[in-house]
């Protein structure tokens, strides 16, 4: 039997922080490493909210990273 065993999870947010020259949206980019493995959705999405009214940036995408090992039990 195979099993895929949680080692670490991040969020990552991306904000809309302007425009080009060219009228284009520029983007940046934040990773939070250390997230709790057990947090659950709706607690990342209102660590994000908070996260942009700190930063003056409109969020435009909230990412959760995880990384597994992949045993064989």
């Amino acid at each position: 039997m195979i099993n895929a065993i949680k080692k670490s999870s991040a969020v990552i947010l991306t904000y809309k922080v302007g425009v080009d020259k060219k009228g284009e949206d520029v983007f940046s980019s934040q990773r939070f490493s250390k997230v709790n493995k057990a947090a659950t959705e709706e607690e990342i999405y209102n660590f994000a909210k908070a996260m942009e009214n700190l930063l003056a940036y409109p969020l435009y995408e909230v990412k959760r990273a995880e990384d597994f090992s992949i045993v064989k039990a």
